[in-house]
């Protein structure tokens, strides 16, 4: 069997593309800037070439488009974290009640299965399924 001209760049792009993925792959979490940056930059781009249409430069219609984008982030993270802070208090106050309420559901279900006139077989596969269920859930 020979060795094509073809086969083997075909060979050597795979490998290539190979490489690159194991690279990317280990690196992976020092992307995440990166593709934060690429991201907003691809959104904040058409307000950037409309300033720069209306005759500011490019460097200062970037920076007064990041400073509108950051000042808006900034007032509205004021405004929204008391809310989520009162959210968060009520929710915490409410849970106890919560899991009281599920875990009577759950207990009300256990009593009407123990009680349930279900055929042997069928009661025995609910269990073992119910059991890799279980099972599955402590994996998590």
């Amino acid at each position: 069997m020979s060795i094509t001209r073809r086969g083997l760049r075909i060979a050597f792009v795979i490998a290539g593309m190979l490489a690159l993925f194991i690279f990317l792959w280990s690196v992976r979490h020092g992307l995440y800037p990166f593709i934060i940056a690429f991201f907003l930059a691809y959104l904040l781009n058409p307000a950037v070439c409309y300033l720069e249409r209306k005759g500011l430069s490019r460097s200062g219609a970037i920076l007064v488009t990041y400073a509108v984008v950051f000042s808006v982030i900034i007032f509205g993270g004021s405004r929204l974290f008391p809310v989520v802070i009162r959210e968060l208090e009520s929710f915490s106050k409410e849970l106890p009640a919560m899991v009281n309420a599920v875990e009577q559901q759950i207990q009300e279900i256990q009593s009407k299965y123990q009680n349930s006139t279900l055929p042997y077989s069928l009661r025995v596969a609910l269990d073992e399924r119910l059991m890799a269920l279980e099972y599955e859930g402590q994996a998590y």
